[in-house]
């Protein structure tokens, strides 16, 4: 059953305590995720960003799958800091999107991904 958000989805500096899944779901208009921090894995498989995705500041200690996400709209993941694993296969950026500063395991996720351009 998929989930969607019409208005403005606000998770800005929402903590979570347990797994979240928000697979499937539509963000029919922006979906905030500011500064939100999951302590365990996070799911975002086949999900839809109408418009603004913004993972600015957001962490994922635990790993994050975005698999088969469509991203509409702009999409900001500067500062994030992902840890593996992490899913970003059959991912759609069809606006622009921006990874500065963003770390994987704490080192450069934009190095991280020049490196391992197939």
């Amino acid at each position: 059953m998929k989930t969607t958000y019409r208005k403005e989805a606000l998770f800005k500096y929402t903590e979570y305590s347990t797994e979240v899944s928000f697979a499937d779901s539509i963000f029919s208009n922006d979906a905030n995720f500011k500064y939100t921090k999951f302590p365990r894995k996070v799911d975002f498989r086949n999900v839809e960003f109408h418009d603004l995705a913004n993972f600015k500041y957001t962490e994922f200690p635990h790993g994050v799958s975005f698999k088969n996400a469509v991203f509409q709209g702009d999409s900001n993941f500067k500062y994030a800091k992902f840890y593996e694993p992490f899913d970003f296969e059959g991912t759609k950026f069809e606006d622009s999107v921006d990874f500065k500063y963003t770390k994987l395991e704490g080192k450069s996720f934009t190095l991280y991904l020049l490196k391992n351009k197939k």
